[in-house]
């Protein structure tokens, strides 16, 4: 998979290459992709250092997204690759729902907390876990460089990269 650095602008727009992003096939559809940018950064170490209660005070800031701009962008996909991709995603869903509801069974005393009861919440827990990591094969990375002028799309397919560089000068390639 490739990196490509492009004008902000032209990637909020959707202003890109009718190729692709992910299988290097001519697109059907444009899917807005938002991303958020910017966050706590270093300061994200003073709360580690200060040990459980800063752990928990992290994981909050770091679901809620305080400080954290979003970025959206348009990005071209063909129906087979953004049919897998929202595939894995209810998948995902699927399977952490599973698993919140078995664990809270256990929880509220409707179930007992024997070996299969435990087992079938850890399978929703491992669909999950394992939908998860084959997205993040399937996603692509999307970061907004300091000046907030550049943005670069990450994991994307060498044919939508080589469209892109051939289709204007304010492509740069990361390859």
């Amino acid at each position: 998979m490739a990196s490509i650095t492009v004008f902000a602008d032209r990637a909020v727009r959707g202003d890109l290459p009718h190729v692709c992003v992910r299988t290097g096939q001519s697109s059907e559809i444009w899917v807005q992709v938002r991303e958020a940018v910017g966050g706590l950064g270093a300061a994200a170490w003073i709360f580690v250092l200060l040990g459980p209660l800063g752990w928990i005070a992290l994981a909050i800031l770091s679901t809620v997204g305080t400080g954290r701009d979003m970025l959206t962008v348009r990005l071209p996909y063909s129906h087979e690759a953004w049919d897998r991709l929202i595939r894995r995603r209810r998948i995902r869903f699927a399977g952490g729902l599973w698993a919140l509801g078995v664990l809270g069974a256990i929880a509220a005393g409707v179930v007992s907390a024997h070996f299969w009861s435990l087992a079938a919440g850890g399978a929703g827990l491992l669909v999950a876990t394992a939908a998860q990591v084959m997205l993040s094969f399937d996603e692509v990375g999307v970061s907004l460089d300091a000046t907030r002028r550049w943005v670069t799309l990450m994991g994307v397919h060498q044919a939508f990269a080589d469209a892109a560089i051939a289709s204007g000068a304010d492509f740069v390639s990361n390859r």
